[in-house]
């Protein structure tokens, strides 16, 4: 469903896809972020995703104009994972109400893996 929004110059309706995106490269730009992670349901297993497809690693929820958001990622190895998930809940918060106008309710972000090179 569609974030809605309304003000006294009209009505907008931001798609759930277009959030996702701007979460996904606000994520993606994080210090620590490998990048965006999808979790198969067959298998259980996370994948790395590629650029073109990160916003699958973001799942949107809107009701009422208050949007909820997950975000899937893999993180570096050695970084402090608490405090880069606060970060990309931060950054991602005030990326999407900036650009979209509408109020972020929470976001929960989630490491599904740390990648060792």
């Amino acid at each position: 469903m569609p974030a809605k929004m309304t003000n006294v110059y009209g009505g907008m309706a931001v798609s759930d896809e277009a959030i996702a995106k701007i979460a996904a490269v606000e994520a993606t730009h994080c210090i620590g972020v490998v990048g965006m992670a999808f979790r198969s349901k067959a298998d259980k297993l996370a994948s790395l995703l590629k650029k073109d497809s990160a916003s699958k690693g973001v799942h949107v929820s809107a009701v009422n104009g208050d949007v909820s958001l997950e975000i899937h990622v893999i993180a570096e190895y050695g970084v402090n994972l608490s405090a880069i998930s606060s970060n990309i809940a931060e950054n991602v918060k005030y990326a999407v109400e900036s650009m979209v106008g509408c109020t972020i309710k929470k976001v929960d972000v989630h490491v599904e893996g740390v990648r060792v090179d």
